[in-house]
């Protein structure tokens, strides 16, 4: 548990059991679900509550699919959409599941246009949710499409420029989605600086500015600020801003000591970004931590 007051961790208690490349999101009444993915015994249907008021973690309803490799992510009711990932068996999944806070119960929902995992999501500001681009049937895919709640079903939309793998998406102003970085393989190989922006009034894809330095693994890796602009941590040394008012992307200063992928970046406090965690091209994980303030610059903590 991180205190943004102090700049201090504090142990915030224990998970039921090991997992990894799980799906993870703020519940609407202050809770954090945990979702799937791999766990000792291969890849998980268990979820898990933490409560951070006891510090404490309870069992949760299990999906009604194994899933590793997805991103959680909370609709406008207050529900979590689980939407495809990796198993055990094969490559990838198409089912979803609907996670219910109010009762904490899990059904399913309708199926994706097409199995995949490590894909980019992020939530329109209509209440439906893009999901574009991941690994599907074995390969790198530019395909997207939009659940929506209301019905419950997904529907094919605009594909990308170009395919996409461990990417990130994050909405931007005006509620066009930017689709960040990711890999045009699975061996890392074609790494992307590019971005795509989709406007869901056209139902489009359209190129958007790039980084300064090609980035992927990028799943928890970029996290929209109060102001509107977007910052980006992971896959390179250094993190970047993007303000939509100059429409670039600028370098913030200070070092991350490697490319860190996988690593984790939420707001703490009311403008500071916490970076936590990742690990580098050894994949050799790191336990350091750095905290960004916009007014000033990077720090390590």
């Amino acid at each position: 548990m991180f205190d943004p007051e102090t700049g201090e961790f504090r142990p915030a208690g224990d998970l039921a059991g090991f997992r990894d490349d799980h799906g993870a999101v703020l519940l609407s009444d202050g809770r954090v679900l945990l979702a799937g993915g791999w766990g000792s015994e291969g890849v998980l249907t268990s979820t898990e509550l933490y409560e951070p008021g006891p510090r404490t973690f309870s069992e949760g309803p299990a999906m009604t699919s194994p899933r590793a490799g997805f991103t959680a992510v909370l609709l406008a009711d207050g529900q979590i959409l689980l939407a495809g990932g990796f198993l055990d068996n094969e490559p990838t999944t198409a089912t979803a599941d609907l996670f219910d806070p109010e009762r904490d119960a899990i059904t399913e929902t309708g199926s994706m246009r097409e199995p995949r995992g490590a894909y980019a999501a992020a939530r329109l500001s209509d209440g439906r949710v893009l999901i574009a681009g991941g690994l599907s049937r074995g390969s790198v895919v530019a395909s997207a499409e939009i659940y929506d709640p209301v019905t419950g079903r997904f529907e094919q939309t605009d594909s990308m420029d170009i395919p996409r793998y461990k990417s990130a998406a994050v909405a931007l102003p005006g509620g066009t989605i930017m689709v960040v970085g990711g890999a045009g393989d699975v061996d890392g190989n074609r790494l992307y600086a590019s971005t795509e922006i989709y406007d869901p009034e056209r139902g489009t894809f359209s190129p958007g500015p790039s980084m300064r330095w090609p980035r992927y693994k990028l799943a928890g890796s970029v996290v929209s600020l109060r102001d509107g602009s977007v910052f980006v941590a992971g896959g390179a040394p250094q993190a970047e801003r993007f303000d939509p008012g100059s429409g670039r992307f600028e370098a913030v200063l200070g070092d991350l000591q490697g490319d860190r992928l996988f690593l984790a970046a939420a707001v703490a406090g009311h403008r500071d970004v916490l970076i936590t965690g990742g690990y580098d091209d050894l994949i050799i994980p790191t336990d350091q931590a750095w905290l960004y303030r916009p007014e000033a610059t990077a720090r390590q903590g």
